[in-house]
């Protein structure tokens, strides 16, 4: 009966512990997610490009070095922002709750 117990209480340890390391994990993956971006045409039919860097890892600060990455030298303007924090997410019995955040922009390299 003793050895019952242990291996129960051994099993219940590594469970949590398990469930503690994979939230970590996901918390990591979300922290080093990177900007993504995609060349569109803007309202004036001109190149652009659309980035996004939504994100509870990422912050605007990203999106306008993707912009310089984009353009280099030439310089961006920004047509549109487009940013939101929402709800939570984790509405499952024993899952992580956190913030989504939406951001994106959209810019044209200047000539």
């Amino acid at each position: 009966m003793r050895h019952f117990r242990k291996t129960i209480m051994l099993k219940s340890q590594y469970g949590v512990g398990l469930m503690k390391m994979g939230v970590v994990i996901i918390l990591i993956i979300q922290m080093t997610a990177c900007v993504a971006s995609r060349e569109v045409y803007t309202s004036e039919s001109q190149r652009g490009h659309s980035i996004n860097c939504s994100g509870s890892g990422l912050d605007w600060g990203k999106c306008y070095e993707k912009a310089g990455e984009l353009c280099r030298e030439k310089g961006y303007e920004v047509i549109e922002t487009s940013g939101d924090t929402g709800g939570m997410t984790g509405n499952q019995p024993r899952s992580s709750a956190y913030l989504v955040t939406d951001r994106s922009m959209i810019i044209e390299c200047k000539r």
